[in-house]
């Protein structure tokens, strides 16, 4: 199971690169794109207070979650 889970967080990982790297594209995006784009949980974030014991990693989307890799369309 941990190797699954590190596979998904490098993937959502690379998946926010990517947007920012392409964010001058993905400005001219339609809005149905971003709509989408706002439902789909790809940001990595902590629950919880970072370095506490109760503390877990988990993915995001955008519009809940403030992260510097979201202020594009769908986190507005």
């Amino acid at each position: 199971m941990a190797g699954a889970r590190q596979r998904v967080w490098e993937a959502a990982q690379l998946v926010v690169q990517h947007l920012n790297t392409q964010a001058a594209t993905l400005l001219t995006a339609g809005r149905e794109w971003w709509q989408r784009m706002a439902k789909v949980a790809f940001v990595p974030a902590t629950l919880g207070l970072p370095g506490s014991h109760r503390a877990r990693q988990v993915l995001t989307r955008c519009v809940t979650g403030r992260t510097p890799g979201c202020e594009g369309g769908a986190g507005r």
